[in-house]
C-alpha cells in the first residue's frame, strides 16, 4: 500500500471509529431521550400539561444550544492551537471562558428568575392563564440548572477539542439518562414541578463527570497557574461575533414555531414536539455524528492547506449521508402511524394524539435528507474559517421560516407549521450548496444528479417492499400483537434497498461497509471506544 493509500485508509478508520463510537453513545441518550418523552406521554398525554412542558423545555434548550453553537466553533479551533503550544495556555483559554460562560448565563439566569411572567406572555401568548401562570413557575425551576448546562458546552468543546468525542458525548448520555429517571420517579408525585430539581441535579453530576476527564479542569480545581492568552481570548472572540445573529435567529426560529403553535388548540404544540423528537433520535444516531467527527477532521485539512483532500472529504460525506437519510425519510413516512403508536400510545396518550403526531411525523420526514445535510454544509463553512456566509444564510430563511408558517398554519394548523420548517430548511441547504460549490469548486458536487436519480430509484423499490411486507406481517395476530410489524417492514425495506442499490452499482454500499468495518478494526486493534486519537 502506497504512503498516500495508508494515510487515507488510517484518516477513514479514525473517522469511523469516532462516528461509531459518538453513534453507540447517541443511540443511548437517545434511548433515555425516548424514555424521558415516554414518561410525559404517559401522564400527560397530548394535553395542556404536555404543552407546557414542551414549550418550556424548548425555551430551555434553546438557551443551551444557542451556548453551544457559540462556544463550540469558536472555542474549538483555538483551544485546539493552544494543545500545541506553551504549557498553560490551554489552562487560561479554558478558565477564561468557564469564567465568561458562567457569568452569561447566571445573568441570564437572573433575567430569567424576576420576568419569568413576562416571557412566558411575550412567547407563549396563546397560552391561557392557568398554563401561563405553570409555566412561569416551571421556567423560574428550570433557571438554575440552565447554568449548570452551559458550563458542560465548554467541557464539551474541549474534550472534542482533544478528540475525547466518546467522553463527551457520554456525558450527554448521562444527562439524559438522569432526567428520565428522575421523571420516572417524580412526575407520579410532583408532576411538571419536578422538572427543575431534576435538571439541576443532572446538570452538576454530568458537568463533573466532563471536568473529571478534562486536564485544564482539574488545573483549574488544583489552583494550577495558567499561562497568557490574551491573544487567544481575542481570537475567540472575534470568531462568535458573526455568529451572535444568526445563531440568536436560529433558535428564535423554534421558539416562534411554539410561538404560533401555542395560539393553536391544546395538544397540537405537543404533537409537534413528540414528532421532533423522533426525527431528532434518527438525526442524532447517525448524520449529526458523523458531521461532529467530519468537521474535526476536515478543519485539520484546511489549516494544512489539503484542500483537495478536504473536497474529497466532504463530498464523500454528503454522498453517504444522503443515501442514509433519503431511505430513512421513506421510511418513517410510510412506517409513521405504527412507530408513533408503538412509542407512545399509551396512558393517557390515546389514539387521537398518536394519529395527530404521525401526521407530523411524516410532514417532518420529508425534509430527513435537508436536516442532515445543512450541518454538513454548515460545518464545512465553518471549517474554512467562514461563519458570515451560513449566518447570513440561515437568518434569510428564518424569516421564510415563520412567514410560510403563518401562511400556512391557517389552513392545516400545526401541519403548516411542520410544513413550512421543511420548506424552509430545504431553500436554506439548496442555497449553502450552491455556495459551497463556488468555493470548493465542481469537484464538490460531481455526479450529483445521477447518484440522485439512481438513489431514487432505490428507495422506491425499498419503500414498497417495507410497505408490502408490513402489510403482509399486520395479516398475522402473532405478529400484529408481538409488534414484530415494524421490524417486519423495516428489514425487508432495508434489505431491499441495499440489494438494489448494490445492482445499480453504487459506491456507498461498499464505502458505507469500508467505514464500518475499519472502525471494527479499530475497536478491536485498540480495545477500546474512547479518545479516538
Amino acid at each position: 500500500m502506497s504512503g498516500e493509500a495508508k494515510a487515507v485508509s488510517t484518516m477513514e478508520s479514525r473517522l469511523a471509529g469516532s462516528a461509531l463510537a459518538i453513534s453507540a453513545i447517541a443511540i443511548g441518550g437517545k434511548l433515555c431521550g425516548f424514555g424521558e418523552k415516554i414518561v410525559v406521554a404517559k401522564y400527560f398525554g397530548a394535553t395542556g400539561a404536555s404543552d407546557i412542558y414542551f414549550a418550556v423545555m424548548g425555551m430551555l434548550w434553546s438557551a443551551v444550544f444557542v451556548a453551544k453553537e457559540l462556544v463550540h466553533p469558536s472555542l474549538l479551533p483555538v483551544f485546539s492551537g493552544t494543545l500545541a503550544g506553551a504549557p498553560g495556555r490551554s489552562d487560561g483559554l479554558f478558565q477564561k471562558m468557564f469564567g465568561w460562560v458562567l457569568v452569561v448565563s447566571m445573568a441570564g439566569s437572573a433575567v430569567v428568575l424576576i420576568g419569568a411572567g413576562a416571557i412566558v406572555h411575550l412567547l407563549l401568548p396563546g397560552f391561557d392563564p392557568p398554563r401561563a401562570q405553570a409555566a412561569a413557575s416551571l421556567l423560574r425551576g428550570l433557571a438554575p440548572g440552565a447554568v449548570l448546562l452551559s458550563l458542560m458546552v465548554v467541557t464539551y468543546t474541549c474534550l472534542n477539542a482533544r478528540r475525547r468525542f466518546a467522553v463527551s458525548a457520554m456525558g450527554e448520555t448521562g444527562l439524559r439518562l438522569i432526567m428520565v429517571l428522575g421523571l420516572a420517579v417524580l412526575a407520579p408525585f410532583w408532576g411538571l414541578g419536578s422538572l427543575g430539581l431534576i435538571v439541576a441535579f443532572a446538570g452538576a453530576a454530568c458537568l463533573l463527570f466532563h471536568m473529571w476527564f478534562l486536564p485544564e479542569a482539574r488545573g483549574m480545581a488544583a489552583m494550577r497557574p495558567a499561562g497568557p492568552i490574551d491573544g487567544e481570548a481575542s481570537a475567540v472572540g472575534r470568531l462568535i461575533g458573526p455568529l451572535v445573529v444568526g445563531v440568536a435567529l436560529s433558535h428564535a426560529n423554534g421558539l416562534a414555531d411554539n410561538l404560533l403553535a401555542s395560539l393553536l388548540p391544546p395538544g397540537q404544540l405537543s404533537c409537534l414536539g413528540y414528532a421532533k423528537k423522533i426525527i431528532d433520535a434518527v438525526l442524532l444516531i447517525g448524520p449529526t455524528a458523523v458531521v461532529t467527527v467530519v468537521w474535526a477532521h476536515a478543519s485539520a485539512l484546511h489549516a494544512e492547506r489539503r484542500w483537495e483532500e478536504m473536497t474529497a472529504l466532504i463530498h464523500k460525506t454528503m454522498r453517504l449521508l444522503l443515501y442514509v437519510s433519503v431511505p430513512l425519510s421513506c421510511i418513517l413516512i410510510a412506517l409513521a402511524a405504527p412507530l408513533t403508536k408503538w412509542l407512545f400510545q399509551r396512558g393517557r396518550f390515546d389514539a387521537q394524539a398518536g394519529q395527530a403526531t404521525a401526521a407530523a411525523v411524516a410532514v417532518y420526514g420529508l425534509g430527513l435528507a435537508c436536516f442532515a445535510m445543512e450541518g454538513l454544509f454548515v460545518y464545512a463553512f465553518y471549517a474554512m474559517s467562514d461563519t458570515r456566509r451560513p449566518v447570513v444564510v440561515g437568518a434569510i430563511f428564518v424569516f421564510v421560516d415563520v412567514g410560510l408558517a403563518i401562511v400556512l398554519m391557517q389552513r392545516w394548523q400545526y401541519l403548516g407549521i411542520a410544513a413550512a420548517a421543511v420548506l424552509a430548511k430545504s431553500g436554506k441547504v439548496l442555497l449553502l450548496g450552491l455556495l459551497l460549490r463556488g468555493k470548493l469548486g465542481v469537484a464538490f458536487s460531481a455526479g450529483l444528479c445521477r447518484f440522485l436519480a439512481t438513489l431514487a430509484l432505490a428507495c422506491g423499490i425499498g419503500a414498497a417492499a417495507a410497505v408490502v411486507c408490513g402489510t403482509l406481517a399486520a395479516g398475522y395476530a402473532g405478529l400484529r400483537w408481538s409488534g414484530m410489524t415494524i421490524p417486519v417492514s423495516l428489514l425487508a425495506g432495508a434489505g431491499a434497498f441495499l440489494a438494489s442499490s448494490g445492482l445499480l452499482d453504487m459506491r456507498e454500499p461498499r464505502s458505507l461497509w469500508s467505514l464500518i468495518h475499519a472502525a471494527l478494526g479499530r475497536f478491536l486493534a485498540l480495545g477500546r471506544a474512547t479518545n479516538v486519537s
